[in-house]
Order: C-alpha cells, then sequence, then structure tokens
C-alpha cells in the first residue's frame, strides 16, 4: 500500500527498520544509506508518481509507449 505522503512513508519505512532490524542488520543498514533516493518520488504531486514509479524501469518504459 502507498502512502499518501513522504512523512507516512518514512514512518512506515522507519517502522520496518524497527522490526527487522535485529534481524537483517546489513539490509537495514543499506537501505538507510539510500532512504533519500527510495523516497525522492514523493517529492513530486501524486498525479505524476504512478508514472515515474515502477521497480522495472523497463516495464515503466513499456507503459509510457503503450499510452
Amino acid at each position: 500500500h502507498q502512502q499518501t505522503n513522504k512523512e507516512e512513508a518514512t514512518a512506515v519505512l522507519h517502522d520496518f527498520y524497527t522490526k527487522w532490524g535485529k534481524v537483517y542488520s546489513h539490509v537495514i543498514r543499506s537501505l538507510k544509506d539510500i532512504e533519500p533516493d527510495m523516497l525522492v518520488f514523493y517529492n513530486y504531486p501524486k498525479q505524476i508518481r504512478a508514472s515515474i514509479y515502477s521497480t522495472n524501469m523497463i516495464e515503466s518504459f513499456n507503459n509510457v509507449i503503450k499510452r
């Protein structure tokens, strides 16, 4: 479920860190290092976030071509 703003997303992410930090400390440390880049799409208006958010760049590009 995507959060409505960056503050909510950050809170959910930090809850995730708390829950899994002891078990997966290396992964959590890596996520913390890239956190600003991970949530960068929240800097854009909600109307265009869906078009820039994708876990697969090729899939995102194909969706643009289809439109």
